[in-house]
């Protein structure tokens, strides 16, 4: 990070790694965006299933991140870090 942006979380009073109050939920959701858009050019990318049910289930929609989990071991039976 750049001077300008240690600055700026100084004002604000937040660390520069961590988003102030109230910009977790817009980030986690450009996340699931960007998640969804790499599924739709990868349909079997285990990873970024895994990813998904990580974003679904820190954003409490337990549901959709199990079967966003599911949907990883279709992808890859063995996949070892599904729910990480």
């Amino acid at each position: 990070l750049d001077a300008a942006e240690f600055r700026l979380a100084a004002q604000i009073g937040t660390s520069p790694v961590q988003p102030p109050e109230g910009f977790v939920l817009p980030i986690r959701t450009a996340c699931l965006l960007q998640v969804e858009t790499a599924l739709h050019v990868a349909p079997t990318c285990a990873e970024a299933h895994n990813n998904l049910g990580v974003l679904h289930r820190e954003l409490g929609n337990l549901e959709r991140a199990m079967l966003c989990y599911q949907a990883a071991l279709n992808a890859r039976p063995n996949f070892p870090q599904v729910g990480n």
